[in-house]
């Protein structure tokens, strides 16, 4: 962006994005109540919270959160509420990967490391270092090159640097297990082992980012579900990495890109495993309503876009209250 471009953008469109927020969001009162609502939850975060389970660096199975400093106190939260749903000997099973997305400050590492020391912190620097080495960037100029430049593209490539080949579970941050999540736990148990299934959730919407023909000269087959990326699980050994560079230079050079590509990819990549669970929207909910919060409906809470306000003032504290 050029010199008047970004002043342009800082005091003329800025303002006016800011400013169609807050009426999204129901005016200046209820937006500044949100915010005040997330301070209070990133101070509980770190002065109050605490949880007990014995995550370990060896349970099987592994969950996996890319977070960051204007986030990671959604992310203690979300794992402090899965944590009230299980057994002692339960979560003995569960290893809880933390992947910095370039923005954690080094007193906040010290920090979760004294303060949760059953949490694996995964530096930037060392992550995309082990990124560097799968992907060389003469092989792959497409994943090196969104890696850098859309965030949410780390969520795919991130938990899948590792060497291990098995079962990887991806979690967004802004979300709260407001109930046991049977479901998911279930199929843990049942397909750990089976490397030829994935689960998902199921959003409001088709969030792809590109319409429906577009999709359709992509993707070469139909996407059956509205997939949400916030919550999924597959095993590495079946994610065809060379496919995925293909896509990404198919899509940019004949659509352009998207904020949305990562969620596209990833649904592409879940639609093709061969047995592929997707839990009921009824239990795992994107978008809770005002009534989902007040009754904490279902199983799990994925807090987008204006139902940020329920998460901020009041879900994080219904979690507090409840247990």
């Amino acid at each position: 962006m050029s010199f008047l471009g970004k002043l342009l953008y800082k005091y003329y469109y800025r303002p006016i994005e800011k400013r169609d927020t807050i009426k999204r969001y129901g005016g200046k009162i209820k937006y500044t109540e949100m915010l005040d609502g997330e301070a209070e939850m990133r101070n509980y975060a770190f002065d109050k919270l605490a949880f007990s389970s014995p995550f370990n660096n060896f349970g099987k199975f592994k969950l996996n959160f890319l977070t960051g400093e204007k986030f990671i106190h959604q992310t203690l939260f979300c794992i402090y509420s899965f944590s009230k749903w299980l057994t002692y000997e339960e979560a003995k099973n569960f290893s809880i990967s933390l992947y910095d997305d370039k923005s954690l400050k080094k007193k906040t590492i010290e920090l979760l490391k004294a303060k949760f020391p059953q949490l694996q912190i995964f530096t930037y620097n060392e992550t995309v270092e082990k990124v560097k080495n799968k992907f060389p960037k003469n092989d792959y100029p497409y994943i090196n090159k969104k890696i850098t430049e859309l965030f949410f593209f780390n969520k795919l490539f991130f938990l899948h640097s590792e060497n291990d080949p098995g079962l990887k579970v991806y979690l967004d941050s802004d979300m709260l297990f407001v109930n046991r999540p049977s479901d998911f736990l279930n199929w843990l148990t049942l397909n750990y082992g089976n490397s030829n299934s994935a689960f998902a959730i199921e959003d409001i919407m088709r969030s792809y980012g590109y319409d429906q023909s577009q999709i359709e000269n992509i993707a070469k087959k139909t996407i059956d579900h509205q997939i949400n990326a916030g919550f999924y699980g597959l095993h590495t050994k079946n994610v065809n990495f060379d496919e995925i560079e293909r896509l990404i230079k198919d899509i940019e050079e004949n659509y352009g890109s998207s904020y949305y590509m990562e969620q596209f990819i990833t649904s592409l990549l879940l639609t093709s495993q061969k047995n592929l669970t997707v839990f009921p929207r009824t239990d795992y909910i994107v978008w809770p309503s005002p009534t989902d919060i007040h009754f904490q409906n279902g199983a799990l809470h994925h807090y987008v876009d204006i139902s940020k306000y329920g998460y901020f003032t009041k879900a994080w504290k219904k979690i507090i209250k409840n247990h």
